[in-house]
């Protein structure tokens, strides 16, 4: 399926031009102002916990450049905050948490990023509503880790995040499950392309046995691309999931299904820019495992194999893995492993895409709690990447992160 459409070039954004970070205060007062309703409405328990972390960091190849080695010392700040408050029908989660890095050499490589996050849900006889949020500003040396790998654009991304979902028991066993989200970011340079994604699902799930739960789904996906040129793609995807929970030690889920998907691509014709449509069949899955070998070891692991969007211009087709394990050793010490594996490719194949990208990451670390509120932890951390438009680049880090963890707050009742 093709045809073309002339879509004109946007304009470039104003200079001065306000971005949503100045609408984070905003976010702050909303989530404020839940948490005092929430409070102020039927007999609640109110928790609130906090902590701090400053981190020391060196970096042999911050940029995860081929051809532009850069050696950094950083610092990072990382304070967080959550309140949480419940009661028999409703449960409400607020945290507010910063990252705020300085770095040697390099002050562009400097950031303070705020993020807020919300989690909602309340009960009903039958029903099960939730409400997931955020917004927050982030650096892109960091959220490129998971998407196009382009660290060499040193820019924010600022990104909002709102995602209803309900669940409605037809019976002991059956279940309707109806979801939706939406989107949006925006980053502060034209070199990465903001975007902007919706999505909604509606399906049936039903306890097959004890420890089964079968499930059936339809999900629809619409993106936007905001690049030299606005490309909008959409998806329609069918699921079938098993989730098997062996024991209160193993876990696993598995959703599979196949995947329509269409999309806008740039193309020139007698010197003029001109989207084309583009369409193809695939497939989706998303699976993981969890095991508690012992009471002192746990592993876990996770695949997904889906299109997702991008800072890089359009949709990326994705295969990602993550394996994380944690042992502990004695009651103060302890060790986790995590690795990360991402390949990009275009959804629809074409040529000349250059958005082939792998990237893979590996983070060993050891933990010792000094007291029951302050931990030290020393980790290392491996990365490297490969992607159509550069050689294969690699980095090594070394952290040593002091932790400070007081006590839980009981605000009331």
């Amino acid at each position: 399926m093709s045809g073309n459409r002339r879509s004109p070039v946007p304009p470039a954004r104003p200079a001065g031009t306000a971005t949503p970070a100045a609408f984070v205060p905003v976010a702050v007062l909303l989530g404020l102002g839940l948490v005092y309703y929430g409070a102020d409405t039927n007999a609640a328990e109110w928790l609130a916990e906090g902590q701090a972390s400053l981190t020391g960091k060196f970096d042999d190849n911050i940029r995860l450049s081929s051809t532009d080695k850069q050696s950094v010392f950083g610092a990072i700040f990382a304070p967080q905050l959550s309140v949480r408050g419940r009661n028999q029908i409703w449960d409400l989660n607020f945290i507010a948490d910063a990252s705020i890095a300085q770095y040697s050499e390099d002050s562009a490589l400097n950031s303070q990023d705020p993020r807020l996050r919300l989690n909602a849900s309340y009960r009903t006889m039958k029903g099960l509503l939730k409400v997931e949020g955020e917004a927050s500003r982030a650096s892109t040396l960091v959220t490129e880790e998971t998407d196009a790998g382009r660290f060499n654009t040193n820019t924010e991304r600022n990104l909002f995040r709102l995602s209803p979902s309900w669940d409605y028991s037809l019976s002991e066993r059956d279940t309707l499950n109806f979801g939706a989200g939406w989107t949006e970011a925006f980053y502060e340079s034209n070199a990465l392309a903001d975007y902007r994604s919706l999505f909604a699902s509606a399906g049936w799930s039903r306890q097959v046995t004890q420890a089964d739960v079968m499930s059936l789904s339809v999900v629809g996906d619409h993106y936007e691309s905001d690049s030299t040129i606005d490309l909008h793609s959409n998806s329609v995807t069918a699921l079938v999931g098993w989730q098997h929970a062996l024991s209160e030690r193993l876990n696993v889920s598995v959703a599979a299904g196949p995947q329509y998907f269409t999309t806008d691509v740039p193309t020139f014709a007698g010197g003029t820019l001109h989207t084309e449509e583009r369409d193809s069949f695939g497939y989706r899955v998303n699976a993981s495992i969890g095991y508690q070998l012992s009471p002192q070891t746990s592993v876990g692991a996770s695949f997904a194999h889906q299109i997702d969007p991008s800072g890089s211009g359009s949709p990326l087709l994705r295969n990602r893995f993550e394996m994380n394990a944690r042992h502990q050793f004695l009651p103060r010490l302890s060790a986790s492993l995590r690795a990360f594996f991402q390949q990009d490719s275009s959804p629809t194949n074409e040529s000349g895409s250059d958005r082939g990208r792998n990237y893979f990451s590996v983070e060993p670390r050891v933990i010792y709690q000094l007291t029951p509120t302050w931990d030290l932890s020393g980790s290392y951390r491996f990365r490297t990447q490969d992607t159509d438009s550069a050689d294969r680049a690699y980095s090594n880090a070394f952290f040593v992160t002091v932790t400070y963890k007081p006590m839980q707050w009981t605000l009331g009742h």
